[in-house]
């Protein structure tokens, strides 16, 4: 399974539990709090069939949804890449 053409779409969403939002979220407060560096750690969140995953060498306090991956659970395949 190739990246999906609508792939934004699985990051986009104005709910706060969406797995997107809450890795941004989460990963901000893990910084605040001292837990991560600035571009180290590694956070992932598995959500039904997908597991939305923080990039590498982002600054964890200004990660953004469209950062993610997404990964297909069940076949290992990317459906996201960040731009």
């Amino acid at each position: 399974m190739a990246v999906r053409e609508d792939a934004d779409q699985l990051v986009r969403s104005t709910d706060s539990q969406h797995p997107a939002n809450l890795i941004c979220e989460l990963c901000r407060k893990f910084y605040t709090l001292g837990w991560v560096t600035g571009t180290g750690g590694g956070t992932s969140i598995r959500h039904n069939d997908h597991i939305f995953i923080a990039p590498s060498g982002v600054q964890k306090e200004l990660m953004q949804p469209t950062d993610m991956f997404v990964m297909d659970y069940n076949n290992r395949q990317y459906l996201r890449k960040p731009t």
